[in-house]
């Protein structure tokens, strides 16, 4: 009698010892093979953990699965929840090999090391045979040793973020706004007409003003190329220091070799503006005011250097 308990016990130990190593367990059960893998890992599962048991059945050909009796994903024991419920089947030589694969995942938590179980199923087939899935117990191995209500007490501060060096940040956008600000005064004073900054009232600045405002005015035609003269021919004077004339062009350029690339259009203008003034001969007073608003241009280009 006493061989018999001691033969039963070392059967079932057995058969413990191979359920919680995951060892896959093969079983006959009304008229089909049934063949369970459980997850290879059976201690040291803590929360979060997501664990996998794959259900092969064996069935003469034509047999299904019951699709309504599968396990229902979302279900929850003891904290154990059924998050994926997967089934597929194939016939071959006359038999039909269905494979379900459930995958659970721990939400339980307890303090110290339990053993815990995925949760008995049953699955039924279409001839109404049912199939049943026992339970799989595991260890359970929380993430600390104490209740959940000390961990607060416990956590530690966080560390402060490095500050960032920002020097060479700083000494670049200085470089690069410096440069913003002397391309910008660059181009005011290449550009603009009006005196924005000290150095750029000269004397052809003003006279260039002067004639696009006569240009653009109603007068008569021979007005304004009697005002455009003036103006040109005062601020000639005013640059030149005295009353500038046609034979003094050379000498004007020798003071002023800024106006070299234009000396031929200052000596054409001498000459244009004498008939202008002086010659009784018809002339295109329109096309000669046109051409001296950009005439006075060039000549406010090179005062500045430009």
């Amino acid at each position: 009698m006493k061989n018999l308990q001691l033969k039963n016990l070392s059967i079932k130990s057995l058969f413990l010892t191979v359920l919680l190593a995951g060892t896959a367990l093969a079983a006959e059960g009304n008229g089909a093979t049934v063949t369970i893998k459980n997850p290879a890992k059976a201690t040291g599962i803590q929360i979060g953990d997501v664990l996998t048991r794959n259900i092969t059945i064996q069935t003469a050909a034509g047999q299904k699965v019951t699709a309504t009796s599968l396990p229902v994903k979302g279900e929850r024991t003891d904290g154990i929840e059924l998050v994926d419920v997967k089934l597929s089947s194939e016939e071959d030589e006359g038999k039909a090999t269905h494979t379900l694969a459930l995958r659970y995942q721990v939400f339980a938590d307890a303090v110290s090391p339990a053993v815990m179980k995925l949760p008995a199923e049953s699955v039924e087939l279409s001839d109404t045979r049912k199939i049943d899935i026992p339970s799989w117990n595991f260890w359970f191995s929380p993430l600390v040793k104490t209740p959940l209500a000390n961990v607060l007490p416990n956590v530690q501060p966080q560390d402060k973020a490095p500050l960032i060096d920002t020097t060479h940040h700083m000494s670049a956008l200085a470089i690069y706004l410096s440069l913003l600000v002397i391309g910008l005064l660059g181009a005011i004073y290449v550009n603009a007409d009006r005196q924005w900054l000290p150095f750029m009232g000269g004397a052809f600045s003003r006279a260039h003003r002067s004639i696009k405002k006569v240009a653009r005015s109603r007068e008569a035609d021979d007005a304004k190329v009697k005002k455009v003269l003036l103006s040109l021919h005062q601020a000639f004077n005013q640059t030149y220091g005295k009353n500038l004339f046609r034979p003094d062009v050379d000498d004007f350029i020798r003071q002023h070799p800024g106006f070299q690339k234009i000396a031929t259009d200052i000596t054409s203008f001498f000459e244009r503006s004498n008939q202008a003034l002086f010659s009784k001969r018809e002339h295109d007073q329109a096309g000669l005011v046109s051409s001296l608003v950009a005439f006075s241009k060039n000549l406010r280009d090179c005062e500045r250097g430009v």
